[in-house]
């Protein structure tokens, strides 16, 4: 673990771990704060986060103002995938499953366990109440693959905004994302999402305001994101994956997340736990000082993974406990205007 400089001691400057620090969600002050290190590209450059002792957000100290250049080209948001026959075919066969699923609930439980996108299409059926006219705003989509699945499985006004990416993209001639940010956005939609993006941006309660007053009346915000308080962070703290320095801003506890939506005259009507395997083979890379992109990872999926078959089915069953016991490091929540 890389600790702080150790000229501090000799310019007299009070470290880091021990200055005072104002929570951003609730303004409560925190006097502990403690290293973190970039790990995803393994530049093991560090940042200092804090824990509110009242609302429980974690939270980067200071947010860097270059946060542009911790998206590089190939960041996995940012990577546009290769066309192939498998893609073409994903739409009718999307559809079907969709459709079968809405028809017969049970089946619908089963197949989101089959996929990931899966599961995030049932959520947004859900939310749309299955109307394929339904306006779908994602913020801070990438490249947009999400969008392209909502678009083919019938969902063709949907739209996403990135201020990260390189240019616009189309896709089955129309505009698909756009370079722009919530606060350029104008219209009203029914359903705005944040799929794992909130996290990564400054301005929390100024971001979530926008998209609540953005909502038809019977709309809907949807977010995916990482939360402390599971056994994950828990167990790995600074060397949990999910911390991702310094991309990850804020990193909720359901208590926070409560207060940032009520704020935002919102309130969480839906939530679950929905983590991976990946909170712990991932903070393991992280604890043995090995990062994500690393050969051997198994987000590069090469035959010299560092784990075997077993510990990763170990880890896969680890996380689906978590998910029932209410200690996952990640959910799926459902927000309404209040009143």
């Amino acid at each position: 673990m890389t600790t702080e400089p150790k000229d501090l001691e000799r310019e007299n400057v009070v470290s880091p771990a021990n200055r005072s620090y104002r929570c951003r969600i609730c303004d409560s002050e925190a006097t502990h704060a403690f290293a973190a290190r970039e790990m995803m590209y393994g530049t093991r450059e560090v940042f200092w986060y804090f824990e509110c002792p009242d609302c429980g957000c974690v939270q980067i100290a200071e947010i860097p103002g270059d946060l542009g250049r911790f998206y590089p080209p190939n960041y996995y948001s940012m990577e546009v995938p290769s066309r192939s026959w498998q893609r073409r075919l994903k739409g009718p066969i999307l559809r079907a499953l969709l459709a079968a699923g809405r028809a017969v609930p049970p089946l619908g439980r089963s197949l989101q366990q089959l996929h990931p996108q899966l599961q995030l299409l049932f959520l947004y059926q859900a939310a749309a109440k299955a109307r394929r006219d339904a306006r779908i705003l994602d913020v801070g989509c990438g490249v947009g693959l999400l969008l392209e699945y909502l678009v083919d499985t019938g969902y063709r006004d949907s739209v996403g905004i990135d201020p990260f990416i390189a240019a616009e993209r189309s896709y089955r001639n129309r505009i698909l994302v756009r370079q722009a940010d919530i606060f350029v956005v104008d219209g009203r939609f029914d359903v705005i999402s944040f799929n794992h993006s909130l996290e990564h941006m400054p301005d929390q309660h100024l971001v979530l305001a926008r998209a609540g007053a953005l909502l038809t009346e019977q709309g809907c915000v949807i977010l995916r994101l990482p939360v402390t308080g599971g056994e994950a962070w828990a167990r790995y703290r600074e060397n949990w994956v999910q911390l991702d320095p310094p991309r990850h801003l804020y990193l909720h506890s359901l208590a926070s997340l409560e207060r940032l939506a009520a704020r935002a005259g919102l309130r969480i009507c839906e939530l679950y736990f929905d983590s991976t395997a990946f909170q712990f083979w991932g903070s393991e890379l992280y604890r043995r000082d090995i990062a994500l992109t690393d050969p051997g990872s198994p987000a590069r999926n090469t035959a010299e993974a560092l784990f075997s078959a077993t510990e990763m089915k170990q880890f896969a069953a680890r996380a689906k406990s978590a998910n029932r016991s209410g200690n996952g490091d990640q959910i799926a929540a459902r927000l309404v205007r209040v009143g």
